[in-house]
């Protein structure tokens, strides 16, 4: 399956603004697998946030080591949205927030 990766924290505003969003294209595109990659450094914060939000099972979370992915991804900001296909070759590590509909379901869309 292609892959909608949202990489956010409990502490960012801006990401918890697209997490509805993100919720809602994960049940209008069920043939792509929508992942959350949280870098909070807090594991019990984090977790507690999934249970309050009560995420979706299609919605597959995962907490990162922050440090790692700002080298390995070049992660100098979240919230960050990358597209993978089916074939693990990465669409665009910069893809349109959830919160910019039109943009985010054209590309989602082509890929399907």
């Amino acid at each position: 399956k292609p892959l909608f990766i949202d990489m956010w924290a409990t502490w960012c505003l801006p990401c918890l603004f697209q997490r509805p969003d993100f919720q809602k294209l994960s049940e209008k595109y069920t043939e792509i697998q929508f992942v959350g990659i949280s870098i909070d450094l807090e594991v019990k914060r984090w977790k507690e946030k999934l249970e309050k939000e009560g995420i979706p099972a299609r919605i597959k979370e995962y907490l990162a080591d922050t440090y790692a992915l700002e080298d390995s991804w070049d992660l100098t900001s979240i919230p960050r949205f990358i597209l993978i296909d089916k074939d693990f070759k990465i669409i665009t590590a910069f893809a349109p927030p959830p919160s910019e509909k039109e943009e985010i379901e054209a590309i989602l869309e082509s890929i399907e």
